[in-house]
Formats: C-alpha cells, structure tokens, sequence
C-alpha cells in the first residue's frame, strides 16, 4: 500500500494519512488528523460532525484528496468492543456521504472479511470495491531476487533464483514472500559469514536508522557477494523455515525464557500479532507469571528490533512483530494454562470497561 499503490498517483492526486487502531481506533484517528492539519484545531475531535469539520480543515490546508488507509484494519475485530465499532462505522457513514474529496482504504486479512458485513447495513456500497491481494507469481518473484541482488552487487549462480523458488513452493505457481524474505535473510548471512550479535545488527543488511527512513538514500554497492546452489541446500528445509528463524535468533540471546516471555506479550489470544508499549509488554509479562524490570525490556525490545522479530516504535510508542507468521509461530509456544490465563486477562478487561460505562 505504502509503496506499490502510491507510486501510482502524483504527489498532487492525494494526501495518504495512514492509521492503525492502536489501543482504539477513533483515538488514532483523531491523533492522524491532528498531526496531518497545518492548522489548529480548537476543538475536541471525538464525534461524527467534528471529524468532518476536522478533515474538511485538512482539506483546506493541503487542496488535495484525502485518502485514509487504516493498515491492519482486522484489529477492530479482535480487540475492539461494539460501542468502539458502531461509532467508527457512524464515522465513516458520514465521511462517505459527505461532499469532502476523501476516500477510506481498509487493509485487513481475509479471514476477518465477515466483520465487515456490520459496516454493510450502515454502508451498502462497502464490498462494491475490492481487490484481493494475491500471492506473488515466480515470474515476478525471480525479479524480487534477482534486481535487488544487482544494486548491491551479490552475483547469482546460474539457476540459483529458480531453485530457490522451487525449494519455496514445490509445484506452485506463486510464492509465500514471508518464507522467501527470511530464506534470503539467512542465504545473505551463509554468504557473508555474519552472524548478528546480541543487540547488534547484521552488517549490509540491516533497515536503516529511523532517521533516515522516508528520504531516498544513496545505495553504496557492497563487497561482492556469492548466493550458490551449495549455499542453498546449506540453509535447510524451508517446511518449518520461521521456526528455526525464529529459535535461531532467540538462541543468541542470554536470557531466553524472558525473552520468549517477553515475545508472547504481542500475540493476541487468537494467535495474531498485536502492537503493545514497553509498559503494557511487561503488564502482559505479568499475567504470564514472569515480572520483567522495565529497563531490562527497553533492552530486550531493541535486540528484538535489531534482530528483526520486531518493527520499530510506531508515532503511539508502540512495537509489534514484522509477521503475522513469526506470531503463530510464538503462538504454538503458548501452554495451555498460559491461554487460559490471557483469555481471563481478556475477559476482566472488557467487564471493568463495561463496568466504567
């Protein structure tokens, strides 16, 4: 969306606000808007006809169409209650049949689609345009190899690209782009002899400083790198391939039980991923039975970043994991006393939230 969709309009066709639930949608919304307006605004923006007064002075500000794109969109789903629905949807009723040049993107995972039939009775014209993201053909994924191999001068043995793809997906057409970033992650690593240290980065192939994202970085070709055949079968089965991607950077660490403590804090009781603060990681730290002291989790979380398990802090001071797949992975770790323990954590909250209204 951040990339591929946007390099389709100019500058000038939209202004892309993206949103993500956060620990409520409509608060994230509001905190959108406010960092969007160049000018103030001297009231509160917690109701339908103040976020249309809101986005219209956006508008007015910028003279171009507005386009929010709520990322990760099945989070109001699994973490959010009816009052929190109903009010967004009466939200976006009236965003949508209002005069204002703003268009609404709702990024979720399929399985989560049937939510959106409660937006339906509300907003008819919802399902009429959507666009199913499918997995990526061979044809296109042997680019994804091949062209960024060429910018960062990594040579390729002749049907390398291919036995990859093959190894990925035997007899498929398309291919699982999880499994092909971290393949290529550990054939890069083989390759360069790096092994990250704890809290350090992988030289050549970390993301860069948060201060340099958003720019367009000149890219300094590397020493000359060779992805072969051999280095392929070195690397393994790919069947449980996240798996041992993830032991294997856990394994680095050196209390590994808080680390793995610490990881479960941003699995959801339904096995997806969900974003959390340091604070609410070691409150869920908690419930699991383990009492991690706060400055020891700054640094666990950070390794973890480093480490590529998690994303950087988002504008809400929030991490989360790189994966919904790394998630059911961590998930599979869970016992069942610990399920039972976050669905009764679950279930308090929503009864003390209730109780508060």
């Amino acid at each position: 969306i951040d990339c591929g969709l946007a390099n389709k309009f100019q500058e000038s066709d939209l202004l892309p606000i993206a949103v993500r639930r956060g620990g409520n949608v409509l608060e994230s919304l509001a905190t959108a808007i406010k960092q969007t307006t160049l000018s103030a605004l001297n009231f509160p923006v917690d109701t339908p006809k103040q976020f249309l007064k809101a986005i219209h002075s956006i508008y007015l500000d910028h003279y171009k169409p507005i386009f929010f794109i709520f990322d990760q969109f099945e989070e109001l789903f699994i973490f959010g209650d009816r009052e929190e629905r109903r009010t967004f949807i009466s939200i976006a009723k009236t965003l949508s049949e209002s005069d204002l040049q703003c268009r609404m993107i709702f990024v979720m995972r399929e399985e989560y689609m049937a939510g959106i039939t409660e937006f339906e009775k509300f907003i008819p014209t919802i399902f009429s345009n959507r666009v199913r993201i499918e997995k990526m053909s061979h044809r296109n994924a042997l680019e994804a190899i091949k062209e960024p191999c060429k910018i960062f001068n990594i040579s390729l043995e002749e049907g390398f690209a291919e036995a990859l793809l093959e190894k990925l997906s035997p007899g498929e057409t398309d291919v699982e782009l999880t499994y092909l970033q971290v393949f290529l992650d550990k054939i890069f690593r083989l390759a360069a002899g790096v092994v990250p240290p704890p809290g350090g980065e992988l030289k050549g192939g970390s993301s860069p400083p948060p201060e340099s994202r958003g720019a367009s970085p000149a890219i300094t070709p590397a020493p000359t790198l060779n992805f072969t055949l051999s280095l392929l079968e070195k690397a393994g089965n790919v069947s449980d391939l996240l798996g041992s991607f993830l032991e294997e950077q856990i394994s680095l660490l050196e209390n590994q039980d808080v680390t793995l403590t610490l990881l479960k804090s941003f699995v959801s009781v339904k096995g997806t991923k969900q974003s959390m603060t340091p604070g609410e990681a070691r409150e869920y730290a908690l419930t699991l039975g383990r009492d991690i002291k706060a400055d020891s989790i700054t640094e666990i979380i950070q390794t973890l970043v480093n480490l590529r398990i998690l994303c950087e802090k988002d504008q809400n001071g929030k991490y989360e994991l790189r994966h919904d797949a790394l998630a059911n992975k961590i998930y599979e770790k869970f016992t069942m006393a610990e399920k039972e323990l976050l669905e009764v954590r679950k279930f308090v909250e929503n009864a003390y939230s209730l109780f508060e209204k």
